[in-house]
């Protein structure tokens, strides 16, 4: 697309370049065309409206859920496109003849680097800068397209039987083998998203990281209390010591399980809503209450260790 652009603005240029006043006039004009066309909602009607009718006609509402996500990704790279196309037309409007010099700390976008930035100058740098800026942008949009692809709607009750479905429902269960799959869906997504913003931005990731050793470590003492929460919660998750909906006592809190996050569990005690981390429920007595009300045994509850 960047190669068709460009290819079409050379030639246009070639059309015009005996006369510079035609030149100058005919790129003001069409960088017009793209800002007006975002000014009068053509990305709303010709992105947002089709996606929402094709959402209308998926069969399942985890599908419907899938297309709408996209939506306002596909928004902001259209209006983003759009807007891109709109700069660079607007520098190749500036002559060549064109140049001013720059201050020290900007000579480094000099691309000859003498300091002085000529119109065409200019139009390369805008351009280089420009298409990472849009390559950013779609790393960024893509993963969290992606994120709000895989996350259930808060107001969705995850019930009919198809796969999208029974994903949830399992994640929501804290099943182990949705669970780890999840996980490992969302560390693909951001380290797929992460890499690709730092290699388009030219910076090596093992760079990053071998510089970010010492804040790091600053960073993992200051979590600690977050890090323990959240292994808290996965040692919940494998262990099974309880779940949705059960009913439970520990750390003097009785009540029943409405959520089990990743930092801490919610717990309904009347009218009350308990939430109560992870930490401070491993590693203490657990228990169920009413475990065993209906299997004729002896016992009404169960403690657990973990």
């Amino acid at each position: 697309m960047y190669w068709l652009f460009f290819k079409a603005v050379a030639h246009i240029t070639k059309l015009v370049e005996a006369i510079p006043e035609l030149e100058i006039g005919s790129f003001l004009a069409l960088s017009l065309i793209p800002l007006f066309m975002v000014r009068k909602g053509a990305v709303r009607w010709g992105v947002d409206k089709p996606l929402n009718t094709l959402a209308r006609y998926m069969p399942t509402f985890g599908l419907q859920h899938i297309v709408k996500s996209a939506i306002p990704g596909a928004h902001n790279l259209m209006t983003a496109l759009l807007l891109f196309f709109a700069v660079n037309l607007l520098v190749a409007a500036v002559p060549e003849s064109v140049h001013f010099e720059l201050p020290e700390n900007l000579k480094v976008l000099d691309p000859d680097h003498n300091g002085i930035l000529t119109g065409t100058e200019m139009g390369i740098v805008v351009r280089t800068l420009s298409i990472k800026l849009l390559r950013v942008l779609c790393y960024l949009e893509t993963g969290l397209f992606a994120l709000m692809a895989i996350a259930k709607p808060k107001s969705h009750q995850a019930t009919s039987n198809d796969v999208i479905d029974q994903y949830w429902r399992s994640v929501d269960r804290k099943v182990m083998k949705p669970v780890i799959i999840s996980i490992l869906l969302h560390a693909v997504i951001l380290l797929y998203t992460a890499s690709g913003v730092l290699r388009t931005l030219g910076l090596a990731p093992r760079s990053i990281l071998a510089l970010g050793g010492v804040s790091g470590l600053a960073f993992g003492l200051a979590a600690q209390n977050l890090v323990g929460n959240f292994m808290s919660g996965l040692l919940l998750v494998l262990n099974r010591q309880f779940t949705v909906g059960d009913f439970i006592e520990t750390n003097g809190i009785q009540g029943k399980v409405l959520a089990m996050g990743w930092t801490f569990i919610e717990i309904q005690r009347g009218e009350d809503l308990v939430m109560l981390p992870n930490s401070e429920v491993v590693g203490t007595t657990v228990v169920q209450i009413g475990r065993f009300s209906g299997a004729g045994g002896d016992a009404s509850s169960e403690s657990t260790k973990a």
